[in-house]
């Protein structure tokens, strides 16, 4: 059951994600206030301190702009603030599991596409194993790799 941000503010709860995100926006771009940041991506100061104070939730259009300056996925993104709307914590739990997922099948197929060019090198010039180990354990160096949550 989605919930109004106003029920938040009155148990306290600070929408985090939402306020997370346009502080990284922020710092990325060097903005020194959320009406720079509204005015950034077109949007109204007003906007921004709704969100800011709990009383509005980001709408995914929005998300999906902080997301795409920031150069992060903003499906990702638009998940993680769909969990912060929910009261549930059984279905936040279902958004923030789809997010984390989605997340980890977009850095292995990063990681896939980073190491298909090495692959295909390899297999061009017939080197041997010790070789190709080689190649794997050079392009892999500066991959991060995705922690995966499991259910408690």
């Amino acid at each position: 059951m989605l919930r109004s941000p106003r029920i938040f503010r009155q148990l306290g709860v600070r929408m985090s994600i939402t306020t997370d995100l346009m502080d990284r926006v922020r710092q990325s771009k060097n903005l020194s206030s959320d009406a720079a940041l509204a005015k950034l991506l077109g949007s109204k100061p007003s906007t921004m301190s709704g969100y800011r104070q709990g009383v509005r939730h980001a709408e995914p259009e929005l998300v999906k702009a902080m997301a795409t300056l920031l150069k992060e996925d903003p499906e990702v993104w638009v998940l993680r603030v769909q969990a912060e709307r929910e009261i549930v914590p059984a279905r936040k739990q279902v958004w923030l599991r789809a997010a984390e997922r989605l997340a980890a099948t977009a850095a292995l197929i990063a990681l896939g596409v980073g190491i298909a060019p090495n692959v295909e090198a390899m297999s061009n010039s017939h080197l041997n194993a010790q070789t190709a180990i080689d190649h794997f354990v050079e392009s892999a160096s500066s991959v991060y790799y995705v922690k995966s949550y499991r259910d408690a």
